[in-house]
């Protein structure tokens, strides 16, 4: 009787390693991930987030152990998996069958890039957390590119220069800064524009849209929308954006020793005369406004201090030659609407060789 017993032991212990592994969670409740799915690339990209030479997503991470897993074309179970970590989950992944496809038993534990466990209830809720982090990702990436957060101390100041602007040639050489704050100057025909910026991203379209405003009197309000951005932010060193019809080529310039009204310029050749480009230096002059938006601000450069007050011989911003080294100017700024008078302010700038 004692040996009978035994045997029945034997017996079920064997079937049921045959179906599944012993301790792992039931399968019934478990909720299919197509193959070729939009979710199953998602989680690819999770899984091989320690992987340098793929394209990841490292916003949202697995919490290990999990269990994945197989079923048949016809859904019916095949095993379960126990999983202990990206790499093994990467290298399970794409060790799977091309007949057979996986599932996940929810809740799944989740852990997002500041930390936070997040609880994941299906296949749905699983989507749209990685979607909107990896939106999140989109934007905090584009927002470092277009301000140079990402360039640390290197520079003082990085800004873009417009190249080309479908229809609108006229604006061609302008420039954008752009701040951390949300805040941006647009320099236009020795007009300094106040406005504000936002990048954001459009989940369903999968677009990512810069939306600029500018404080204008009527004559900029065409740019005040969004634009959807076409390139840039992860390729060094333009940033292109378009508005269905038009189309906007933007190049980052940074630049060193461009503070406190202070310009050192490189100068190979010191017996040559000294050619500046100081339209290139004028986000230099200006501070970007953090809290109410200002009126338009006109400005022009001078030799002397009397004339930048009675507005008299301004300086070609494109191109000036020193004549002296170093050498003072004088920035007369004024409002733009009313032209009254704002202040006159020295500057200096020096030709250097020592250009590193």
């Amino acid at each position: 009787m004692k040996r009978l017993f035994l045997i029945i032991i034997i017996s079920f212990t064997v079937l049921s390693c045959e179906n599944e592994i012993i301790g792992l969670p039931a399968y019934e409740d478990v909720e299919i991930i197509e193959k070729e799915s939009e979710l199953s690339s998602y989680i690819n990209r999770i899984a091989s987030s320690d992987n340098p030479n793929e394209e990841t997503i490292s916003c949202i991470k697995f919490n290990y152990p999990l269990v994945i897993y197989l079923f048949d074309a016809n859904q019916d179970y095949v095993s379960s998996n126990y999983i202990n970590s990206g790499t093994e989950f990467s290298d399970f992944l794409n060790s799977i069958p091309i007949n057979l496809q996986m599932g996940i038993n929810y809740p799944l534990m989740t852990t997002d890039s500041n930390g936070n466990i997040i609880e994941i209830q299906n296949n749905q809720d699983l989507k749209e957390s990685i979607e909107t982090c990896v939106n999140e990702e989109l934007i905090i990436a584009c927002k470092n590119y277009l301000t140079g957060t990402n360039e640390g101390e290197a520079y003082d100041i990085c800004y873009w220069e417009i190249k080309s602007f479908t229809n609108h040639t006229e604006f061609e050489g302008d420039l954008f800064s752009l701040s951390e704050s949300g805040r941006l100057s647009f320099y236009h025909d020795n007009i300094r524009y106040d406005g504000s910026w936002l990048a954001h991203s459009d989940i369903s379209e999968d677009n990512l849209y810069l939306n600029i405003f500018l404080k204008n009197n009527g004559e900029l309000n065409f740019l005040n929308k969004d634009w959807e951005v076409l390139s840039g932010f992860n390729e060094c060193c333009n940033f292109e954006i378009t508005d269905g019809t038009n189309t906007i080529l933007m190049q980052r310039i940074c630049l060193a020793k461009c503070i406190n009204y202070e310009i050192e310029i490189c100068q190979e050749d010191p017996q040559q005369p000294l050619v500046v480009s100081l339209e290139k230096y004028i986000p230099c002059m200006f501070t970007i406004n953090t809290e109410e938006f200002l009126d338009p601000i006109q400005f022009n450069f001078y030799e002397t201090q009397d004339w930048a007050t009675t507005a008299t011989d301004s300086i070609n911003l494109e191109s000036y030659t020193l004549i002296s080294n170093p050498q003072s100017l004088y920035l007369n700024r004024k409002s733009y609407y009313t032209g009254t008078n704002i202040d006159d302010i020295e500057i200096t700038v020096e030709g250097v060789t020592d250009c590193n």
